[in-house]
């Protein structure tokens, strides 16, 4: 009888840290005049972004390695820096 063995991969994984500047912010703002929703459709859309970069690198064919993305609770800056 044949037995077929999987390799074994080793799993890194990426910390991705987004950062919003003020300005971009204030423009969600606009749209979500609701600090706590704006954050929240913020957080939504960066994650929904990084899911696509995390499925982009899963079709990627690296020999015994994958990759994965997580993303760390996102910075916000939410106060205008002084001029």
């Amino acid at each position: 009888m044949h037995h077929r063995y999987r390799r074994s991969t080793e799993t890194f994984y990426i910390d991705i840290l987004p950062v919003v500047d003020f300005s971009l912010y204030s423009r969600w703002l606009t749209v979500h005049p609701d600090p706590v929703r704006t954050e929240s459709e913020l957080t939504r859309y960066l994650a929904t972004v990084l899911t696509a970069v995390d499925m982009r690198l899963q079709t990627l064919s690296l020999t015994d390695t994958q990759l994965n993305v997580r993303m760390v609770t996102p910075y916000l800056s939410t106060v205008c820096p002084a001029q």
